[in-house]
């Protein structure tokens, strides 16, 4: 599951943080392990976006919820929204906890 060494980096780091969010108890411990090979991002930071992908949930969640909600009027769309902007609050969050 590597990545060609050519692969710009904003795209590893999205890559990785998608592979992540695929299942989040696996998805946290690949990320960790992934970053360990950029030396220039800090444990504090490390922490953050394990914090961030851990607080959106993961799409196997997701498909849980879709599966719970299905028939009851709830919108898939509206919870991956907030879910999406709980991962966002919690990474300025620990973000400004961790680093500043």
């Amino acid at each position: 599951h590597h990545l060609p060494a050519h692969t710009p980096l904003p795209v590893r780091l999205v890559l990785i943080f998608f592979a992540g969010s695929l299942e989040v108890t696996t998805g946290s411990k690949k990320l960790l392990e992934a970053l360990s090979g950029f030396s220039f991002f800090s444990s504090e930071i490390k922490t953050v976006l394990v914090i961030m992908l851990t607080s959106f949930g993961g799409f196997s969640a997701a498909a849980q919820t879709k599966s719970v909600i299905t028939n009851s009027g709830l919108s898939m769309k509206v919870y991956l929204f907030t879910r999406t902007l709980n991962c966002l609050y919690a990474g300025l969050f620990s973000y400004l906890f961790f680093c500043c």
